[in-house]
């Protein structure tokens, strides 16, 4: 192996922005399948509450809020 190749990272902390029919489907599929992983969602408040709210740590109505949390990477499912 190369030591000059970086292997790749599993993101810690993922925020998923928007938690309609596809955010919650993203939600479910990143908690079954990588354990420990660390989910917030930002979201406008007007949705429905629905079960997926319980699988994040944070829930945030401000986008710079959410920037602050430094998610290592975002699911845009608006």
């Amino acid at each position: 192996m190369n030591p000059e190749v970086q292997s790749p990272t599993r993101p810690k902390r993922i925020l998923i922005c928007g938690l309609g029919s596809i955010g919650r489907r993203h939600a479910r599929v990143l908690h079954q399948n990588f354990p420990g992983i660390e989910l917030s969602v930002w979201r406008s408040g007007h949705g429905a509450e629905c079960p997926e709210l319980e699988l994040m740590s944070h829930h945030f109505l401000n986008l710079d809020a959410a920037i602050r949390w430094k998610p290592d990477a975002a699911v845009i499912s608006t």
